[in-house]
């Protein structure tokens, strides 16, 4: 965006959303907590990037009749567009989250991640089982 003075904004998709975050010189304060930015566009000071993957879920159950506030809901999967969506949501003022991942490591992350931004007490990771073939 910095060199292509002829784009005015941009969509990005994965895997380069965190690199996008990174050359922008200002990000909303979703989009730094994730550190991740899914649209970018050119202000006077240079690219601005946002972050709104999980706003299109919050929206749809909205205008659908489902409640947000003071529920606890399930995410699985605590990937980036899982970790958009969990911000969002508790944005939104859902009450408590939990989530799990096959990935520890996933989970741990978006649990530190999240917990920072929006208080530990509001996120729990749970165990996934991984199911063995027979």
């Amino acid at each position: 965006m910095k060199a292509a003075l002829n784009v005015d904004a941009i969509l990005v998709t994965l895997p380069d959303k965190a690199e996008m975050a990174k050359v922008c010189n200002r990000l909303s304060s979703r989009a730094e907590v994730l550190g991740a930015a899914n649209a970018v566009r050119r202000v006077g000071t240079g690219p601005e990037g946002a972050n709104f993957d999980g706003g299109g879920v919050v929206h749809t159950l909205t205008n659908g009749g489902d409640r947000i506030e003071s529920v606890t809901i399930q995410i699985v999967g605590a990937g980036p567009a899982a970790t958009s969506i969990t911000a969002h949501r508790l944005e939104a003022g859902t009450a408590r989250m939990t989530f799990s991942d096959l990935s520890e490591a996933n989970a741990q992350r978006t649990l530190a991640l999240l917990g920072t931004a929006y208080g530990d007490s509001s996120l729990r990771p749970q165990r996934t089982r991984r199911q063995v073939p027979t």
